[in-house]
């Protein structure tokens, strides 16, 4: 399951968001910051535009960047 995992990683590494993702879910491959990053974690979700937020009572309440999505607990 992890050759497949990585394979698809590879077959969707043009593909960044897809990629992206389903490293997350599947945690293949073990991804690791590079050295002297500014960020202690890598980034988990887009960041919801102030406008929207202050515009739209509705909008979802703005959590950090680095919080874990829904998929990945």
């Amino acid at each position: 399951l992890r050759k497949i995992h990585e394979e698809t990683f590879v077959a969707n590494f043009t593909r960044a968001i897809e990629s992206w993702t389903d490293s997350r879910r599947n945690k293949v491959p073990t991804l690791t910051l590079p050295t002297g990053a500014v960020l202690t974690d890598f980034i988990r979700r887009y960041q919801i535009p102030l406008s929207e937020v202050t515009s739209n009572p509705n909008a979802p309440e703005v959590v950090p960047l680095t919080t874990p999505m829904w998929f990945e607990n």
